[in-house]
């Protein structure tokens, strides 16, 4: 986590907590990046998907509210990290949109494993200041326009 933390513009949220697989609370580490639009939940065991699984759509919505990201223009990535493996994924959604309440929603939590050579590609994109590749966005919607509410 401290290696990304030194990436230029990126802040640290507030943890973003879910239930385990034993109905315990939990939490993950989030950091974001506002102005390049993406963010990453950071050390989650790779059982926990279940439960976060739900969760993302949560959690994508609040870092839209909170960081004036527009739905269609954000990256979602996790990270997992277990004894024997670190793995990145990409979450995608089917639809996320403003809610009628003034908030975001979003439905539809898939997530992609990305291969070792796109997380090295990403990492390096984003350490040189950079945002990630437009391919990486949260909703893949043709019709959706990319552009951000600031």
């Amino acid at each position: 986590m401290e290696s990304l933390l030194r990436i230029p513009g990126i802040q640290q949220a507030e943890p973003f907590y879910f239930l385990d697989d034993q109905a315990q609370s939990a939490r993950s580490e989030v950091l974001v990046h506002p102005a390049h639009e993406w963010a990453i939940a950071l050390d989650l065991p790779q059982f926990f998907w279940d439960r976060i699984g739900l969760g993302v759509v949560d959690l994508a919505g609040k870092l839209c509210e909170q960081y004036a990201i527009a739905p269609p223009a954000l990256v979602m990535l996790v990270r997992y990290a277990a004894p024997y493996d670190d793995r990145y994924y990409l979450l995608r959604f089917v639809h996320g949109d403003e809610s009628i309440f003034g908030g975001f929603t979003f439905i539809g939590p898939m997530r992609e494993l990305l291969e070792p050579e796109q997380v090295e590609e990403l990492l390096a994109q984003v350490r040189a200041g950079e945002p990630p590749q437009r391919s990486f966005r949260a909703i893949k919607n043709p019709l959706l326009p990319l552009t951000s509410r600031k």
